[in-house]
């Protein structure tokens, strides 16, 4: 229905999500064909929504931080 109306779909299997983010990357960073884990993708898509602004990063000893700005 999404897809119909022009809208992004992203599709996300919490089990797999829980099972890559508890892997101790033996077998390499994803398995089963995946290219990224889908927080990356749902993540990516969020920020694509709002293409107008911009991301800067700032990272300190205790803490890395996100600024969007217009």
């Amino acid at each position: 229905m999404a897809e119909g109306e022009n809208n992004k779909v992203v599709t996300i299997c919490s089990a797999i999500e829980n099972e890559i983010f508890n892997w101790k990357k033996t077998k390499g960073i994803l398995g089963g064909g995946l290219k990224e884990p889908g927080l990356n993708r749902l993540i990516r898509e969020a920020y694509a929504l709002f293409s107008q602004l911009e991301t800067y990063f700032t990272a300190g000893e205790k803490e890395v931080r996100a600024w969007t700005i217009r």
